[in-house]
């Protein structure tokens, strides 16, 4: 789904709208355009309203990674912990209180975005550095 998504569907939105506007592929009307297409695509092909609703929203949070990482590995990462939160909350459910749902969420949540900083590597950190 993100190579699909956001590696083919979204790039190739961006890149069509900057070349036929002329403008940036950083253009900030340009990203948010893109970005609510792709989102509502993605939505849309999960089938349901309920999941259509959140899967348009997660979407745009894993453009917006995308874009301040500059890279789609981010995204995969984070696809990957959001399902994996997924499957763990379907298989506990019934099973444990509520709060316990909620604090292996958070935890997986947690796991999720120190992977992604991991593979990020740093990248995008805004230094005053200025090599000699």
């Amino acid at each position: 789904e993100e190579i699909l998504f956001r590696g083919l569907l979204y790039s190739s939105l961006k890149k069509a709208f900057c070349q036929i506007l002329s403008l940036k592929e950083k253009n900030i009307v340009v990203i948010v355009l893109c970005a609510l297409i792709t989102s509502f695509c993605f939505g849309y092909i999960h089938g349901n309203i309920l999941q259509g609703i959140y899967t348009f929203v997660l979407s745009l949070i894993m453009i917006y990674v995308i874009e301040y990482t500059e890279s789609i590995i981010s995204s995969i990462v984070m696809h990957i912990g959001f399902n994996m939160s997924m499957i763990f909350t379907q298989f506990l459910y019934g099973r444990v209180p509520d709060i316990v749902l909620c604090i292996v969420s958070i935890i997986l949540s947690i796991i999720a975005l120190t992977m992604m900083t991991i593979v990020n590597g740093g990248k995008n950190e805004k230094t005053n550095y200025t090599p000699n």
